[in-house]
């Protein structure tokens, strides 16, 4: 099972019931409506499943409180409205904590339950402008890779990865539709945590044309992948394609299939 939770955990297992309104304690009803209920995806090699998987998504009183397939679970703690901690269990077995941390409303770090792992999230006037993934070693946090955004309406224009592990960097830039991201109803916080192959959670609209470049200083990219989406009635994706362009003809690396409350 390959979906994950930042760089710090795989994720997923068991099927909880949710409808499209919960009640809280308070007598209050809580619409769940264009909430995730499941994400199905399957990831091509070769022209073949190389992994598939589906994941339920479980509500109580109106929040995420789990994420799960049939071996794996994730359950979602809260202080207030913000995600403060993140438990994965496998086959029962309590396998990871990621305790998340915040500087006013904003996500600064994930940090795992031996301390020897983070994510740093950096942001400037309020938007997401730097992630770095870093380990504990003779007590120094060493970068492994890190993410420079450039957002345009909301939406990522342009990310620079460099990999210092691999000693290796790349530049991406994107095209969006004008229609709904599946994340728009969810929790702000979890489209910095998911993180799957064929969807891009963190902008507002949803990925059509994926541009790659020679070097991280080249104007000119070639575009390197294309995105095939079907909406339902509210303009929210419910298949969505990932081809890569790279080759004489399209090539299918993933589909993912969204269900909603």
């Amino acid at each position: 099972m390959n979906w994950r939770v930042v760089l710090l955990t795989v994720v997923v297992g068991l099927n909880f019931g949710c409808s499209n309104d919960d009640t809280t304690e308070n007598g209050e009803t809580v619409s769940l409506s264009k909430t995730i209920k499941k994400y199905s995806e399957k990831v091509y090699y070769n022209q073949q499943v190389d992994y598939q998987f589906t994941a339920n998504f479980n509500y109580s009183e109106g929040k995420l409180v789990s994420i799960s397939d049939t071996q794996n679970v994730l359950e979602f703690y809260y202080n207030s409205n913000k995600i403060s901690q993140i438990k994965k269990y496998s086959n029962n077995q309590l396998m990871s904590i990621n305790y998340l941390n915040y500087e006013g409303s904003l996500l600064s770090s994930i940090v795992n339950d031996s301390n020897d792992e983070k994510q740093i999230l950096t942001y400037n006037n309020g938007t997401l402008s730097l992630v770095k993934n870093q380990h504990l070693e003779s007590s120094n946090w060493i970068t492994d890779s890190e993410k420079q955004y450039i957002f345009l309406t909301n939406n990522i224009q342009q990310v620079i990865t460099e990999n210092y592990s691999f000693s290796s960097s790349y530049k991406s830039t994107f095209e969006y539709d004008a229609k709904n991201n599946p994340m728009k109803m969810m929790n702000p916080y979890l489209k910095f945590i998911l993180q799957y192959e064929t969807c891009d959670f963190i902008s507002s609209n949803n990925i059509l044309k994926r541009y790659s470049y020679s070097d991280v200083n080249a104007s000119t990219g070639t575009l390197s992948h294309e995105y095939e989406i079907t909406y339902d009635n509210d303009n929210y994706p419910v298949l969505i394609k990932k081809y890569s362009v790279s080759s004489t003809q399209p090539v299918l690396i993933s589909e993912a299939i969204i269900e909603y409350n």
